[in-house]
């Protein structure tokens, strides 16, 4: 049968890192919904060809983002395909130096 009681330490251990979790779960909240695809799982053809493009995952220009551009095809959540990755998966909000504004 295990012991169900908190002891002093483990009382105050998770007193300890309650605000630990609390900034991440703003941090997390604060950066949005889950990214689209993890990069490290991607295959290496893909890996390849964004870091070609100069690939970002978040835009540092409002005006220049996946969401804007002419080869990318929207989905649900914020994450749709590129055509200039080969049909890849990515966030609205990322962007590449072939962004074309569409017309």
């Amino acid at each position: 049968m295990a012991d169900t009681t908190l002891s002093r330490r483990n009382l105050l251990g998770l007193a300890a890192a309650a605000p630990v979790a609390m900034l991440l779960g703003a941090g997390a909240a604060a950066q949005g919904a889950a990214p689209c695809v993890n990069p490290d799982t991607l295959p290496a053809s893909q890996k390849n060809r964004r870091r070609s493009l100069n690939f970002v995952a978040q835009s540092p220009d409002p005006k220049k983002s996946c969401g804007k551009c002419a080869f990318f095809t929207g989905a649900a959540g914020g994450c749709g395909k590129c055509q200039m990755l080969s049909g890849g998966i990515v966030s609205a909000a990322s962007v590449c130096d072939s962004f074309a504004p569409k017309g």
